[in-house]
């Protein structure tokens, strides 16, 4: 017989708490927990009124952008949101998309998604979804996309519920280390490539683990050549990926076609508000308002 079995529910209750303990600590790390973020939790119904709180996005494009606004990059008192921006940690492993506090967070794809928390990165979105076919070389390829500091999720934590394209997932806000009073609101967007469907659901986007895969070499590859080299689109850095991660602002800007036009933050939050342009080059459109049609060639 099991120890478990041989103690009394108060006892049990007690381990419980204990282990709920050791998943916070995990958290206070700045990473969602394995519990949170695991591929091995299970796929529920749709969640009640979350079709209801669905925008209308582009027919066009496999993706979706992720706010109905766009006020660009956050650039503050605690540094710069673009991609790889220097942080004390290395580099920034997404973006940040300045957003008063509130703005509806909408799902990039169609796919399975599921809300977890932690101290750092503070209420969470986790949404896995394919690889659009036309980018795909070999395997089964999936993206896995990362929001983070959310003021509230309209989903269920540690329950994967299928979305569409376009669901309102939650809000942007200032959680986790974003409610420090010189960080702006804004959503902490990230997007890796994994070679399957389990390594997504499975990926906990660790900042300290950079380690790649060939599938996400083999999607640049793809994007490279039905995207960027044809319209001269690319950031000023030239820096697109990190291991496994990718910049996700150009990855939504050749996949989808519903960004609106960046207009600066309204006050109090024009100061941090920096355009796309500022990062970005691209010939034939403007960086800032975006293409007037879907950008991947063949479609």
């Amino acid at each position: 017989m099991s120890f478990l079995s041989q103690v009394d529910r108060r006892a049990s209750f007690l381990i419980g708490a204990a282990l709920a303990l050791v998943a916070c600590e995990l958290f206070s790390q700045g990473e969602p927990s394995g519990e949170g973020s695991g591929g091995n939790a299970a796929v529920s119904p749709d969640v009640p009124g979350l079709s209801k709180a669905k925008r209308t996005p582009s027919k066009q494009g496999p993706w979706a952008y992720v706010l109905p606004v766009d006020h660009g990059v956050r650039a503050d008192g605690s540094g710069k949101g673009h991609f790889r921006a220097p942080r004390f940690h290395g580099e920034h492993n997404g973006i940040d998309l300045l957003a008063p506090i509130g703005t509806p967070v909408f799902a990039a794809c169609e796919g399975r998604a599921m809300a977890g928390a932690s101290r750092s990165f503070g209420r969470w979105i986790h949404l896995v979804c394919p690889v659009p076919p036309g980018l795909v070389r070999s395997g089964n390829p999936h993206a896995s996309f990362f929001y983070a500091h959310l003021n509230e999720s309209k989903l269920p934590h540690d329950r994967w519920v299928p979305v569409g394209k376009g669901d309102t997932l939650g809000t942007v806000g200032k959680t986790g280390n974003a409610a420090a009073a010189s960080i702006q609101p804004h959503l902490h967007l990230e997007l890796i490539i994994q070679g399957s469907l389990r390594a997504a659901l499975d990926e906990r986007h660790l900042g300290n683990d950079q380690s790649s895969v060939p599938e996400a070499v083999a999607f640049l590859r793809a994007l490279d050549e039905r995207c960027l080299e044809p319209h001269g689109f690319q950031p000023k850095s030239g820096a697109l990926r990190r291991a496994r991660r990718f910049d996700p602002f150009v990855a939504l800007t050749c996949l989808s076609h519903d960004k609106p036009s960046f207009v600066p933050a309204p006050e109090p939050l024009e100061f941090a508000s920096s355009a796309w342009s500022k990062f970005y080059l691209a010939r034939g459109f403007n960086v800032d308002r975006g293409p007037d049609s879907l950008l991947l060639a063949g479609n």
